[in-house]
């Protein structure tokens, strides 16, 4: 179970990020082209189920630009 995602900018520039589960859709993004302002942060809290065999995936507009940070839970 997906349960926080923090995403940080520390640069001096806005950047983008996507997220998906899955193989990368529209109808599997969670986040899509997601703003950052330089110096912030994006939080997000709540519950996403996901299968065992499922990925989380996470783009961002600029290579090591943002700093994505995930946590969860494994539930049986």
């Amino acid at each position: 179970v997906l349960r926080n995602l923090r995403v940080v900018n520390e640069t001096g520039s806005s950047a983008t990020f996507t997220v998906s589960i899955g193989t990368d859709g529209s109808g599997k993004r969670i986040f899509y082209a997601q703003m950052v302002a330089p110096g912030d942060s994006f939080d997000w809290t709540g519950n996403i189920v996901m299968i065992a065999a499922e990925v989380l995936q996470a783009y961002a507009s600029a290579a090591s630009a943002l700093t994505l940070t995930v946590s969860g839970v494994e539930a049986s």
